[in-house]
């Protein structure tokens, strides 16, 4: 068989058309499991019995700042809050701990750390019974719900889950000054 000019174009637009097919239903695929993670990581937590979130900040290999705050639900909505607050004094070059505890009524809803949607994500993949994604500095505001974080480069998250439960949550990013943050929440159920 002869290639024309023509055929070439023919064959080169088709070829074309079905890559183009193949990336938009792996992309509208993905999207949907991304979607149906966000609203069973969202159902998940209104049965946890305790969120154990551990955040440390390091300069370079050195932790500066760690803080491991435990919520154990007792009865109903009501828990106990353990903070333990580790930093490295500005002065002595030592670490200064401190640990608090509270208790009160707390709305799971707000166990929620960070929104799962879609659109936030500029990189994702599932596989199994993990997520892994990356969220870009113009949106690490949005995708945490305490709000505004300075970041520098992307925000990379790991999200595991256990059946239809949300077992674990990792977020990790640059700070604007340099420094490495880490957040790790895990989420436990049943007694």
């Amino acid at each position: 068989m002869k290639w024309t000019k023509k055929k070439i174009i023919i064959a080169s637009a088709v070829a074309a058309a079905v890559v183009i097919a193949v990336v938009l239903t792996l992309v509208l695929v993905l999207s949907g499991r991304v979607g149906k993670m966000a609203g069973k990581y969202e159902a998940s937590v209104s049965s946890v019995t305790s969120a154990v979130t551990v955040t440390e900040v390091k300069n370079a290999d050195v932790v500066a700042y760690s803080k491991e705050e435990t919520i154990t639900f007792t009865e109903g909505d009501n828990a106990e809050i353990v903070t333990k607050i580790k930093q490295l004094s500005d002065y002595k070059m030592d670490f200064e701990e401190s640990t608090t505890t509270a208790s009160g009524e707390i709305d799971r809803n707000s166990l929620v750390a960070v929104k799962l949607d879609a659109g936030l994500f500029r990189k994702k993949s599932y596989h199994g019974s993990t997520f892994t994604g990356k969220v870009s500095a113009e949106n690490a505001a949005e995708l945490f719900s305490g709000g505004a974080v300075s970041v520098d480069g992307d925000v990379d998250v790991k999200v595991v889950f256990s059946g239809n439960l949300v077992s674990s949550i990792t977020c990790s990013y640059k700070s604007a000054s340099g420094l490495l943050t880490t957040m790790t929440i895990t989420y436990a159920y049943g007694k």
